[in-house]
Parts: C-alpha cells; sequence; structure tokens
C-alpha cells in the first residue's frame, strides 16, 4: 500500500540530484496543488524533513508556489523550520523576493531575528538588493517593520562581519540606507580588521548622495578601518574616487591619518597609478614623506615592499608620479624596511623610467642591484 510518508528518489536535475526525497516535497517542489492536499490528508507529516535537505515548505517558498506555501502553514507545517542550505523559510523567501510569501510566513508566526546562514532574514534582504525590482527593497521595508534587528551582524570567515547598513551604503541604496538610521542603525559600527563602517564602504564606491547623508546623520569621518580597511578618505582614495576625496576634504577628513596596511591616502593614491588624486592629496597637504613598515597595496612585490609614497610609484613605474612627488619634496634617500632608497627600488624592479627621473634628480642608492625582481 502506498506510504504517503515514504521517500522516492527521483532523478531531478541540479540540487535534488541523487536525494531521495518523499512525495509531499515533490509535490509542493512543483506546485502541485490536488496532490499536495491529498497527500496531507492521507497523513503526510507536513514538517518531514531528510536530515541536512529541504522540508517541503522549504521548496514551496524558494519555487515561489504561494498557495502550496500557504496549504502547508494552515496544515501546521513549521514557518521557522531549519535547513542547512537555505535557512528558515522566511530567508529562503527572502532570498528569492518573494514578497507574497514573506508576508504569508510572517503572518503565520516566523521569526523575523530567527538565527539564519546570513546571520539574519534582514542582512539576506539587503544583500539582494537589486536595482532592477522593487520586491528586496519591500522586503527590507517588511522586515523592519515587523521587529528586525537592524543592527544584526553577518559573518563571513575570518573577523569580517557585515551589518544591514555597510552592505545598503556599499550598494548605493539611499533609501534603505535612510530607513535604516531610522529605525536606529549603528552608523560607526565596524566589522573587524576586514569590514569598515557604512561611510568607508560608501566612500570606497563613491556614493555621494549616501556619504553626505551619513555625513549629516554623524558618521565619523575620520573613524580608522581595520587592517586591511582605511578610513573614509583612504579608501576613496584607493579606489580613484576623486569627487568622493573632495567632499570628504571639504568636510574635514584627515588627510594624514594613520596608515593600515593599505597605506595612507597618498600612498594609496600613488600605488593605484591615479595622477589627479595624487595631485589633489598634495595640493591638501598629504605628507609626502609618510613612511609604513607593511603595506598590502603592492602584494606583487612580497619581499621587497615599499615604504614611502615615492616607492609605492614606482610599482608600475609611473615617471610622472614620481616627478610630482619630487616636486613636493618627497625625500628620495628614505628607505624602506629592508634599507633600499627609491633608486635602489626601481633599479631591483627595473623601472627604466623612474630610474631616469630619479638619477636627473640626484637620487643615490645603497646597494647595486644587477637584476631585475621578477615580477
Amino acid at each position: 500500500m502506498y506510504d504517503p510518508r515514504g521517500s522516492m528518489g527521483l532523478g531531478f536535475s541540479g540540487y535534488y540530484r541523487s536525494v531521495a526525497y518523499f512525495p509531499l516535497f515533490y509535490s509542493s517542489l512543483l506546485g502541485v496543488e490536488h496532490a499536495t492536499c491529498r497527500l496531507i490528508e492521507s497523513g503526510a507529516d507536513v514538517n518531514q524533513q531528510i536530515p541536512g535537505y529541504s522540508s517541503a515548505l522549504h521548496a514551496a517558498v524558494k519555487c515561489g508556489h504561494y498557495e502550496i506555501a500557504q496549504i502547508l502553514l494552515e496544515s501546521g507545517a513549521d514557518a521557522n523550520r531549519w535547513n542547512e542550505d537555505y535557512g528558515t523559510p522566511l530567508e529562503c523567501g527572502v532570498a528569492e523576493l518573494h514578497l507574497s510569501i514573506c508576508q504569508l510566513l510572517i503572518d503565520h508566526g516566523a521569526d523575523v531575528n530567527a538565527a539564519t546562514i546570513h546571520g539574519s532574514v534582514l542582512l539576506a534582504a539587503v544583500a539582494r538588493l537589486d536595482p532592477s525590482t522593487l520586491h528586496g527593497v519591500k522586503i527590507v521595508q517588511l522586515l523592519l517593520t515587523h521587529g528586525a534587528n537592524v543592527n544584526a551582524r553577518m559573518a563571513r570567515g575570518w573577523d569580517e562581519e557585515y551589518t544591514a547598513l555597510y552592505l545598503a551604503s556599499a550598494k548605493g541604496f539611499l533609501g534603505i540606507v535612510r530607513l535604516l538610521l531610522d529605525r536606529g542603525a549603528d552608523i560607526n559600527a565596524t566589522g573587524g580588521n576586514k569590514v569598515g563602517t557604512a561611510l568607508q564602504a560608501a566612500s570606497a564606491y563613491g556614493h555621494l548622495e549616501i556619504i553626505r547623508l551619513l555625513l549629516d546623520k554623524g558618521a565619523d569621518i575620520n573613524a580608522p578601518g581595520g587592517n586591511w580597511v582605511g578610513t573614509a578618505l583612504q579608501e576613496a582614495s584607493r579606489h580613484d574616487r576623486v569627487e568622493t576625496v573632495q567632499l570628504l576634504l571639504e568636510q574635514g577628513a584627515d588627510v594624514n591619518a594613520p596608515a593600515g596596511e593599505n597605506g595612507t591616502a597618498l600612498q594609496a593614491a600613488c600605488a593605484g597609478r591615479f595622477v589627479q588624486m595624487v595631485q589633489l592629496l598634495l595640493t591638501h597637504g598629504a605628507d609626502v614623506n609618510a613612511w609604513t613598515d607593511y603595506l598590502l597595496l603592492t602584494k606583487h612585490y612580497e619581499r621587497e615592499r615599499p615604504s614611502t609614497a615615492l616607492q609605492c610609484a614606482l610599482v608600475d613605474d609611473r615617471a610622472n608620479i614620481v616627478e610630482l612627488l619630487i616636486e613636493y619634496g618627497a625625500d628620495m634617500s628614505a628607505t624602506n624596511v629592508n634599507g633600499r632608497t627609491a633608486l635602489d627600488l626601481a633599479k631591483k624592479w627595473g623601472k627604466e623610467e623612474s630610474i631616469q627621473v630619479l638619477v636627473k634628480r640626484g637620487a643615490t642608492e645603497t646597494d647595486a642591484v644587477s637584476e631585475p625582481e621578477s615580477e
């Protein structure tokens, strides 16, 4: 006799291949309403779930089958059932941007603050924001309206945590940033050594309106970053956001803020080959001889890292930047952590145009380097 609670080894492709699911799962996955109803009437367990895989409700939610999800919920399906691949049904609905199903799940007791794969469903919603659809924005609004924790964090590896405000700022969603701030988002929250503040994220991507909003709301313009993230000005300089740098400088950003492993704003601009940015920073008083002992900016030269802006400019043999820095007083005799001057490094790396400029300007070397270092 047919057992509605039994499993079936149907050969679905993709995610479900080689997994033996139960009949109710497949009727929910395929959106077959009459079969779903008959199975439930025959005693199928609406909360059955093979360990590590999806429940029938997860399947219905993922595929956007509103009526099936409603039938399952009204038949006692657990709206907060956890799944290793999709989290809760609500997180699954958020990931697929199924607004009406998210509302349905919340109406049936889905916890908007339940622990999820992304840290929270709010973070999942912000992560899925897409300019091509309003559903993501409406889902964020829905979650906040129902009490989602606005300051929840999403862990992504070692010492790397995101907040919804950080993600929205990085993605450039002004309306969501404003909404999160209105709901009490911590404007200066940081996320470890790899993730900075919302202002640093917006600055890195050049989202001027968001930057203005964050500053108006009290964001710390000179908040330090982690080892791998700089201040807002340093991030904007590293990504060649000229308008952003101009705005931040006008608002009081410290052009000589201490550097992390990505260097000062000027060192970042020099390593990035951004001539206009270099000129802008120098004009606003950037310290041309600031020294940093360990720069990730130039990872291709791991055995011989530069320590000054002038040495950073050598990495890509930018003679015009080298010339500009010398005009502003760059110390050609300054050495890196290994005691090498700019001319030493230029010869070691085989940067011919920069060598010509340095020699013409009277640079000296501390040791002879006969063979260029391979890149």
